[in-house]
């Protein structure tokens, strides 16, 4: 790999705002959701709200034998609420907890912030839609720590019907722009990289997958560009992760997510 250097957030936001036919805007966009004010009360429906990335993604930009290849960084924010999840009390069920007005306004601020993020996974989509209307294969990893708080299942089935990787990896119908997964392949029982109780959702299974690493089509078949993601590539790094940290403190742990690797080959062609 040679001449590796940041895109500059110029081009990103001219890329999107010309994917999006300008909804996204100067890295900015409006979207439909409820307004909550200060009081602990929720205003209307769908209300227009400006939004920009927390953390705005940061794109490795690098040439392999000719080839532009692109490493889009995101870590997307999920702690930002700025409400702790209601306790439940002792035998409480679900229908008595989510008719409680605490929980009602959490769970209005939590799918405010979902949906937040899910602008945010869309603003990433117009960037490789962009790279798809200049180049037929682009070369594109989309990797990191892709964080959707608190009630993650709870949020998807009752509000949005989707998740962030989902959003991320654009629609199956349309092959070649679609993300594939390098864990696609991995063993179900070790693909997650955090352990979360979730407190909203305390019957869901608390190790969960949320650090990914996909990538475009060009990546996935041999003959399509100069590097190549053989099957079983990608891991999950347990051993190593549980083994560094087992002789730490709990102020120098490297991370409480396991780190996901992938191995990427060269691809000289058959002979």
């Amino acid at each position: 790999m040679t001449g590796a250097h940041l895109l500059d957030l110029s081009i990103w936001k001219s890329y999107t705002a010309d994917a999006s036919l300008m909804g996204h805007k100067n890295g900015k966009w409006f979207f439909s959701a409820p307004k909550l004010d200060k009081k602990g009360e929720i205003v209307g429906a769908n209300i227009r709200h400006e939004h920009e990335h927390y953390r705005h993604p940061q794109v490795l930009v690098m040439s392999y034998q000719g080839r532009r290849v692109e490493i889009i960084g995101c870590h997307f924010k999920s702690k930002h609420i700025g409400i702790d999840v209601p306790k439940r009390q002792p035998g409480e069920d679900d229908k008595a907890y989510f008719d409680r007005a605490d929980v009602t306004w959490f769970m209005a601020n939590a799918h405010l912030a979902r949906s937040k993020l899910t602008t945010e996974a869309t603003d990433v989509r117009y960037y490789i839609d962009k790279r798809f209307s200049q180049e037929e294969l682009p070369i594109i990893f989309v990797i990191g720590d892709l964080n959707d708080g608190p009630g993650k299942e709870l949020l998807e089935r009752e509000y949005l019907l989707h998740d962030l990787i989902g959003v991320l990896q654009g629609d199956v119908f349309f092959a070649r722009k679609f993300l594939n997964h390098a864990l696609f392949d991995y063993p179900q029982n070790l693909r997650w990289t955090a352990r979360f109780e979730d407190e909203l959702d305390p019957a869901r299974a608390p190790t969960i997958l949320l650090d990914h690493i996909t990538f475009t089509e060009a990546l996935s078949r041999r003959g399509l560009g100069p590097l190549i993601v053989n099957p079983h590539s990608g891991k999950v790094e347990h051993e190593i992760h549980d083994r560094i940290n087992a002789v730490l403190s709990a102020k120098s742990k490297t991370s409480d997510h396991a780190p996901v690797s992938l191995v990427v080959s060269g691809y000289e062609g058959d002979g």
